[in-house]
This record gives structure tokens, C-alpha cells and sequence, in this order.
């Protein structure tokens, strides 16, 4: 995802985005993004599903407040200036609990941010 695309596909709609960072070379990145696609297609009417390559962008994690290290999932809602870290098993149980938590509106995962992230 670059710059415009992030600002169109996620930062200008209204309601959440789930975006995954990925590192792209790791022999990891197609199982984690096959993951990702399972997951999407059963959210794919709540959320927008989006992923970045990490060592291209990778102040986004550092404007988050993310741990170091991919894969990196969060959902971002920029007409609420909200945000929701996962941490957990990167597996579609895993991913699913965690959305569900998050459609659920639960307060523990969610945090207020001051500014919408950009990619660099």
C-alpha cells in the first residue's frame, strides 16, 4: 500500500480498517497474508482489509506506539480517531476473537489517538 491508496482505502472512509504489517521478503508473508484473506472474507462487511510492507514504512508502527517485529495487525476507525492493537496467535481463530472483541466495542483493546497515522 502506498501513501494514496492508504489515505483513499482507509483514512478518508468512515468506519474501521483492519491493517496488517507485513514483512513482504519474509519466507513468512504469504501464509500470514493467506491468513489475512481467509479472515477478510468473513469480515469483509465490517471491516476494509489492508496490508503495508513494514521495512518500506516504517514509522507507521512507530506512530502507533507498535512493538517492533511483523507481523503487526490493528484496526484503525479515523472518524472515531480509535485504534486497537492485536497481540495474540496470528492464526484465523486468533484474528477473528480479536475483531469480534473489537465489533463488541470492548473498551480494554480500544485507545483514542491524537493523530492519524501516515505512511512515510
Amino acid at each position: 500500500s502506498d501513501e494514496s491508496s492508504f489515505q483513499s482505502q482507509c483514512l478518508d472512509k468512515s468506519g474501521p480498517s483492519l491493517i496488517a504489517i507485513f514483512d513482504k521478503s519474509s519466507d513468512e508473508a504469504e501464509s500470514q497474508q493467506a491468513t489475512l484473506l481467509q479472515v477478510a472474507e468473513k469480515y469483509k462487511k465490517q471491516f476494509r482489509f489492508l496490508y503495508v510492507d513494514g521495512p518500506s514504512h516504517p514509522s507507521l508502527a512507530q506512530q502507533l506506539h507498535l512493538d517492533s517485529g511483523y507481523p503487526q495487525l490493528f484496526v484503525l476507525n479515523p472518524s472515531k480517531m480509535a485504534m486497537a492493537s492485536f497481540i495474540g496467535s496470528f492464526d484465523v481463530s486468533g484474528i477473528s476473537h480479536f475483531l469480534d472483541r473489537v465489533l463488541l466495542g470492548s473498551r480494554r483493546i480500544t485507545q483514542k489517538i491524537d493523530t492519524l497515522p501516515t505512511l512515510d
